[in-house]
């Protein structure tokens, strides 16, 4: 593969990136929750004559860019909070 070429990324069904999901982001989602959501346009995805696809490198900066600490971490975090 040269260098001008992109990578093959990874596309994965609504089972995969729940199981994807819910192990990045520490909470259980399901299949039907990520299909819920591509749907109302809260979560990247590729519709594919009648099937969702999701990417999971789309789906990490998607985690990265809607995480938010707790406010309990936040004060741990500055130690004001023991």
């Amino acid at each position: 593969m040269s260098d001008s070429k992109q990578a093959v990324r990874s596309r994965v069904d609504a089972e995969a990136a729940a199981q994807f999901l819910s192990q990045h982001a520490g909470i259980p989602v399901s299949s039907r929750t990520v299909l819920a959501w591509a749907r109302l346009g809260r979560i990247p995805c590729l519709r594919l004559v009648g099937r969702v696809a999701f990417d999971l490198v789309e789906l990490e900066v998607w985690l990265d860019a809607s995480y938010r600490p707790s406010l309990p971490t936040l004060y741990a975090r500055s130690g004001q909070m023991t």
